[in-house]
């Protein structure tokens, strides 16, 4: 017996084998590139969602710290009208009491008060001979002095860090000068 022949099938089934995978690996290939991208996808979401965690942590401690910093500013404000009765009970005791040494204690307490309170970090808004600040200052009268500048007090202003706790009350100049002259044109003086 001869060796049987082989058969010629497989040879033809070959072509479509070999075709088969050429277009099963390009099939694979485009799976895999789209699974690909869809992994990207979610990885890119994935760090934009821990990107977005850490700004969220972050903005978190910075409004703790700012809610932190500024909460005493309720009881700053409302230690303001006490510390100008205090001030006003200071100035109002006379020459002969002032020499005493109940005075000398009470100006003792009143200056470690403000020497606190300054430590903490309020200051005292500067007011006359300085110029007219709408931020600092609430203007309540116009006076004979130089033209926007700051002629007198009439309550202290304060201010808490960069923050206005409250705006000083004051008079400012309206370029008339005191004696009843302009302040700023001397050229029309000299003309007259």
């Amino acid at each position: 017996m001869s060796a049987p022949e082989p058969r010629s099938e497989p040879n033809e089934a070959a072509p479509q084998e070999n075709g088969a995978p050429a277009s099963d690996a390009g099939e694979a290939q485009k799976a895999i590139e789209e699974l690909q991208a869809k992994a990207d996808g979610y990885l890119n979401n994935w760090r934009r969602a821990q990107a977005d965690l850490e700004n969220l942590r972050k903005r978190t401690e910075q409004e703790k710290q700012e809610t932190t910093l500024w909460a005493g500013t309720n009881v700053l404000s409302a230690m303001l009208p006490v510390i100008d009765d205090f001030t006003r009970a200071l100035e109002a005791i006379g020459a002969e009491q002032k020499k005493e040494k109940w005075f000398e204690g009470l100006s003792l307490v009143y200056k470690k008060l403000l020497t606190s309170l300054e430590a903490q970090g309020l200051t005292v808004i500067p007011t006359v001979g300085h110029d007219f600040d709408p931020k600092l200052h609430d203007a309540v009268m116009r006076v004979d002095g130089q033209e926007g500048k700051v002629i007198t007090e009439l309550q202290k202003g304060y201010k808490f860090r960069d923050r206005v706790l409250r705006p000083a009350f004051v008079a400012v100049g309206n370029g008339v000068k005191a004696s009843g002259g302009k302040d700023a044109p001397e050229k029309d003086a000299a003309a007259d």
